[in-house]
């Protein structure tokens, strides 16, 4: 029965690639430090003015914290920051929450968020930074 039900869960899920970091400095920078299953959220962003269906992608700072603790991410992490403009204690520090991307337009049109939804951070075959989540 508990096989049954993460089956379940797992057909559930969707995956799809984190777009538009590039345009979100630090953005680009957090993703290549961030572990598999880092929690991010998924928002809706109705009054986007690009896209009424956008999704976006954001992961709490506090979450950030936790990952520079790791001394090599925080190395990493802070060099990255400094290609993009920013300090490492500016990302830490400003913002309880940084904004990554997006969901792609083509699959954000086609899901309906009703409230915030929490996810996870992953990649794909190709390494590409990725984010996972269910919809119920």
């Amino acid at each position: 029965m508990r096989e049954d039900k993460a089956k379940l869960a797992q057909l559930q899920s969707h995956t799809y690639p984190i777009v538009g970091a590039f345009y979100r400095p630090p953005a680009s920078a957090i993703l290549g430090v961030l572990p598999v299953g880092t929690k991010l959220t998924l928002k809706a962003e109705p009054t986007n003015e690009y896209d009424p269906n956008a999704i976006a992608v954001y992961i709490e700072t506090s979450e950030i914290k936790t990952i520079v603790a790791n001394e090599a991410a925080e190395k990493l992490l802070a060099s990255e920051a400094l290609n993009s403009g920013i300090s490492l204690d500016d990302i830490l520090s400003n913002a309880p929450s940084y904004h990554l991307g997006y969901i792609p337009r083509a699959v954000a049109a086609k899901i309906k968020l009703n409230s915030d939804v929490p996810a996870k951070f992953t990649t794909s075959l190709d390494g590409r930074a990725s984010v996972i989540f269910n919809l119920s």
